[in-house]
């Protein structure tokens, strides 16, 4: 997170770097600020920030923001009193960081920090923002990552209104910019979720858009009634969404000259695919045509399990089940541009709600060989391309798409970073990244360390190591 800043950082792991590194650059170039990372601080923290304040081992006494995840209010009365400046909880947003940067700045400093911090927002004003996005569908789930990711945004992902609330009531009211919530989710809908948290009054203010597959005004004013600020259509069009995440993020003073230079475009082709409009699906996801062909080869594998799964809840009149596998379905052929079925799923969805056993029948009949059809093209395309292999959740679990045995050390000292609370961290995880980002990219549990660690959450991040050194069947 600080290489977002214009600041000389130098990362040390353990007291005696401290103390080596800060009388070392004393009097050339002294340290206006040291951070201390500590899951919960120690007897040896509190003797090394009265080490640093109160000898006078330093000429240039730096100013000390302690970073902690666990620190009570003894913990926190003990660290001031020692004579730590300032102390921020993980987890904490990009804009809590920097104000508690500002605090140890000269006036004329954080003048100029603001100003950088300024530029950096008007090139891109969704970098570093921090959203919760609510979804319950794996497919809609990597689409939304690899778009608002695209735009700088950091992800917090939830599959259900139930987590979202936790998420939300569960952490400091800056915690998230802004929440995205799909509206039909198992258990707790994202209507409900919404009304759950503005209950809290500390999130009474922060924006809530609803992600809905209906654009219908009743729809609109049942989200509006359930303290929704506004909604996006599925599928998502990127550029409205970008123009309705900018609406409740920025302030009115943007101009519309601002905005296009904001707006995503793509350059790479894909090749045309009858009954596929790849172009809008590209959109949202950046223009990342890797991506879209895997998650196009995985819709074969979803589209083969839906077909059986209809046909099991046929059998049972479950037209309750049939109206959730058609949302589901509609939802995520939309969002990859597959319009056919998405409309097929869509009356499908509708027939089921009015239970009408021939029109459910007669939608089947018309949407099984829509995706056979549709399958057979993915496949044939992916057939003449050896780069492309199927991305499915039992291979990302247990297959390697290249031999991964020689990250093996690099990922055990990460790990070993991470459990010291190091800021080295950021450092090794950028080896990986050079020499196994590729590699890696498609498997979640090395985005989410990804954002652990530029969260400087190292609880957090170990957790998704271990999860990735497992998916990687990698012993460590």
């Amino acid at each position: 997170m600080l290489k977002r800043f214009p600041f000389l950082v130098k990362p040390v792991a353990t007291r005696n770097e401290v103390i080596a590194e800060s009388k070392a650059n004393d009097s050339a170039s002294p340290y206006k600020l040291i951070l201390i990372d500590s899951k919960t601080p120690t007897a040896q923290d509190l003797t090394l920030v009265e080490e640093i304040k109160t000898t006078s081992l330093l000429a240039n006494t730096p100013g000390i923001l302690m970073i902690s995840s666990f620190a009570g209010e003894k913990e926190k009365m003990d660290l001031l009193k020692a004579g730590v400046d300032g102390i921020l909880m993980k987890p904490f947003s990009a804009s809590s960081f920097f104000d508690s940067l500002v605090r140890f700045l000269s006036p004329r400093e954080s003048h100029s920090l603001r100003n950088f911090q300024a530029k950096s927002i008007l090139a891109n004003p969704l970098q570093g923002r921090r959203f919760l996005v609510a979804e319950d569908n794996d497919f809609n789930q990597e689409i939304a990552r690899e778009l608002l990711e695209g735009w700088g945004i950091i992800i917090d992902m939830v599959g259900s209104g139930r987590d979202a609330i936790a998420k939300v009531l569960n952490n400091p009211p800056d915690t998230f910019d802004l929440i995205l919530m799909d509206i039909q989710m198992p258990e707790i809908d994202g209507l409900e979720a919404t009304r759950q948290i503005r209950k809290d009054a500390r999130f009474a203010n922060l924006p809530i858009l609803a992600m809905t597959a209906h654009a219908f005004s009743e729809d609109r004013l049942r989200i509006i009634n359930a303290g929704m600020n506004d909604r996006i259509t599925k599928p998502i069009d990127p550029q409205i969404l970008h123009e309705k995440l900018l609406k409740y993020i920025l302030p009115t003073t943007l101009t519309t000259h601002e905005k296009k230079i904001l707006t995503p475009h793509s350059t790479e082709i894909f090749p045309m695919i009858s009954g596929i409009d790849s172009e809008s699906a590209l959109k949202r996801l950046n223009g990342n045509v890797t991506r879209y062909q895997h998650l196009l080869l995985r819709f074969t594998e979803f589209s083969q399990t839906t077909l059986d799964n209809f046909e099991q809840a046929g059998k049972e009149n479950n037209f309750e089940k049939i109206h959730f596998l058609a949302h589901t379905l509609k939802g995520t052929a939309g969002n990859l541009g597959i319009n056919q079925v998405a409309e097929i799923s869509a009356n499908l969805e509708e027939k089921s709600k009015q239970k009408d056993e021939i029109g459910i029948m007669e939608q089947l009949s018309f949407l099984r060989p829509s995706l056979l059809d549709i399958g057979a093209v993915i496949r044939s395309i992916a057939s003449s391309d050896p780069e492309v292999k199927p991305e499915s959740s039992h291979e990302k679990k247990t297959a390697e798409p290249r031999p991964l045995s020689d990250s093996l050390e690099l990922l055990i000292t990460l790990k070993t970073s991470l459990k010291e609370d190091s800021f080295d961290s950021g450092d090794h995880l950028l080896n990986i990244q050079k020499e196994w980002g590729s590699a890696l990219s498609h498997y979640p549990e090395f985005k989410n360390l990804e954002k652990f660690v530029d969260q400087l959450s190292f609880d957090e991040a170990l957790q998704s190591l271990d999860k990735l050194l497992e998916s990687l069947n990698l012993k460590h």
